[in-house]
């Protein structure tokens, strides 16, 4: 009888045991379930200008849409042409800005409601400019912000403001700026900690870079020592035989057969020689340029340098529409509205003085290899030689396209052409930069 007894409270243990145990498992695995239920959010795209339009590929289609203002979901495509930019809006209040060339993809946008709040946001630039702002944490648990391209991973923090440039043709590459905040960039197995105003990039041909300081060249090969990278550019095939830049050309103007630009050494040097002579004295254009197509809006500061020399120079700096100079600079950009805006510097020896208070003329010295700090020097000095404190703060931005001090709207730099006009002339020109910080 006691002995049926114990059997009867073992069996009562064992299942009092058996049901605690099923109990707690299945709380656990309820907890882990509502853990990771996730609930699928939207996010709105609007073309800029208003009215204005790009290309949405709906993910399941196989036919871009053509849409100023559109909501997006989980696998949608945003497609801006070269011209175009765009506005993204996501659930939680973070913002995506895009412009020219540029494939964007929406990957993750979701969130968790159960046990923990959470949200998870992942977008892939295929290609193009992104300019991310991410929202703070909030109230949420848990927030993670991915952005994905074909060379690297950002994991950006909560409240961050993040660029990234995916570079897809010639060498394939993506570059990150931290404007606020932290992200965490990830590349063929290395993991590189960016802070504010602190950069990486990576490339198909370079490991993994950085942190490295802010500062961006926007001009390629401005010392002209890349080759050709396409038949385009083979001299051959009417090319400069250099990356980058090719001949500019005057449309309204006859054919100039008595101009050219050669890439040349000089110093161990690589050069630009610019040179024009008319037997009539025919005015003309010859010159170089090179297309950036480049978003600038986010930079605080944009300075052009270069070292030039002017060598000949027939005409004084007279004439029509104050062009004529043995060699200008000159960069397109487009404001926040996409309207057209030109920067000038031009150079010359022959003619009147330059004006201290005219920031867009510049007189140097005849066959003297000259940089544009030297010159901003010289100003100065000349400035307040005369007393004048304040040319000498306006010459401090004698080569500034864009300062912290003061806004311009300036949205994009589309390109920068060097060139001379008139109807004789010889100049010379190497170490083009245009130093975004």
């Amino acid at each position: 009888m006691a002995s049926r007894a114990n059997q009867v409270w073992l069996v009562l243990t064992f299942s009092l045991l058996a049901f605690v145990t099923l109990c707690g498992l299945t709380g656990f695995g309820l907890s882990n379930f509502l853990g990771t239920v996730t609930l699928s959010k939207s996010a709105r795209v609007e073309a800029i200008p208003p009215g204005s339009v790009l290309a949405v590929l709906k993910h399941g289609s196989v036919t871009p849409e053509q849409v100023s203002n559109e909501s997006l979901q989980e696998g949608d495509i945003v497609i801006v042409s070269k011209d175009g930019a765009a506005f993204l809006t996501l659930f939680d209040g973070s913002t995506i800005k895009t412009t020219f060339s540029t494939t964007l993809v929406m990957d993750t946008l979701r969130v968790g409601e159960f046990l923990r709040r959470t949200k998870d946001i992942k977008v892939t630039v295929q290609n193009g400019f992104v300019h991310v702002a991410n929202s703070d944490q909030d109230d949420y648990d848990l927030s993670h912000y991915l952005i994905s391209t074909p060379q690297a991973e950002i994991d950006a923090d909560p409240g961050s403001l993040v660029d990234v440039n995916v570079q897809a043709g010639g060498d394939p590459s993506t570059r990150v700026i931290v404007e606020a905040g932290g992200a965490l960039f990830r590349s063929r197995g290395k993991s590189i900690r960016l802070e504010a105003r602190e950069m990486a990039f990576v490339s198909e041909t370079t490991e993994p870079q950085g942190p490295l300081n802010a500062e961006i060249d926007l001009v390629k090969n401005g010392d002209f020592s890349e080759g050709p990278t396409s038949n385009a550019e083979e001299i051959d095939n009417g090319g400069l035989g250099i990356a980058g830049w090719t001949r500019s050309r005057d449309d309204t103007a006859a054919p100039i057969l008595s101009g050219s630009v050669t890439i040349t050494d000089e110093l161990g040097l690589k050069v630009a020689a610019i040179r024009y002579d008319s037997a009539s004295n025919q005015l003309a254009r010859v010159g170089m340029v090179e297309q950036l197509n480049e978003p600038v809006e986010f930079y605080q500061s944009i300075q052009l340098t270069a070292t030039i020399k002017l060598v000949s120079q027939e005409l004084p700096v007279t004439g029509s529409g104050g062009e004529v100079y043995p060699l200008i600079i000159k960069i397109v950009y487009k404001d926040s509205g996409g309207n057209l805006h030109e920067w000038r510097r031009s150079f010359y020896f022959a003619g009147d003085d330059a004006d201290l208070s005219d920031l867009s003329r510049l007189k140097v010295t005849q066959g003297k290899w000259e940089s544009t700090t030297e010159m901003q020097q010289e100003r100065q000095q000349q400035a307040g030689a005369n007393g004048r404190q304040d040319q000498v703060t306006l010459n401090n931005d004698l080569f500034v396209l864009k300062s912290s001090s003061y806004n311009q709207d300036m949205a994009a730099i589309n390109s920068v052409e060097v060139y001379g006009y008139g109807s004789e002339y010889q100049s010379w020109i190497t170490n083009i930069q245009l130093l975004a910080r």
